[in-house]
C-alpha cells in the first residue's frame, strides 16, 4: 500500500477529507508506535507515491495504518467515542502482529528480533 493508498480508506472509514500530507503524520506515529512496541526498526513513510516496504504485505499495512490514521483524523474531528472505535481495531492488530512479528515485518527491518530463539529441551537420560 501506498500512503495515497492509506489516505483514502482512512477517509472513507471516517468520511472526512484529510491530506496525505496530514494522514502522514499518524501513519508514521503508527509506525513509531510499533517500532517502540516490538523493538523493530520499521522505516517512517517519506513518499506518498512508494509501496510501504515495512511490511512483507500490505495486509498488515492496511490492518494497522489504516486503523490508526483513521484514530488519529477522528481525534482531531470527532467525538472521542468514534476515535476509540479505530484505536481498538490497531489495538486488535498489534496483537495480531505480535504473534507473528517475524513473518509481518520485513527481514531487513526486525533490528534486534532478527535472531528467533528456539529452546531445545533435552531427552531425559534415565
Amino acid at each position: 500500500m501506498t500512503l495515497r493508498e492509506i489516505t483514502i480508506a482512512a477517509n472513507e472509514f471516517t468520511d472526512e477529507r484529510y491530506s496525505d500530507n496530514q494522514v502522514v503524520e499518524y501513519a508514521n506515529e503508527g509506525i513509531a508506535y510499533i517500532n517502540g512496541k516490538f523493538k523493530v526498526a520499521l522505516p517512517l513513510i517519506v513518499n506518498g507515491e512508494d509501496f510501504y516496504e515495512g511490511f512483507t504485505s500490505s495486509f498488515w499495512t492496511r490492518n494497522l495504518l489504516v486503523p490508526y490514521s483513521a484514530y488519529g483524523i477522528k481525534m482531531n474531528d470527532g467525538p472521542i467515542e468514534e476515535a476509540m472505535i479505530y484505536y481498538a481495531r490497531f489495538e486488535e492488530a498489534i496483537e495480531m502482529l505480535g504473534k507473528s512479528l517475524h513473518e509481518a515485518v520485513n527481514e531487513d527491518f526486525l533490528g534486534a528480533n532478527s535472531v528467533q530463539i528456539a529452546s531445545i529441551i533435552p531427552r531425559r537420560r534415565w
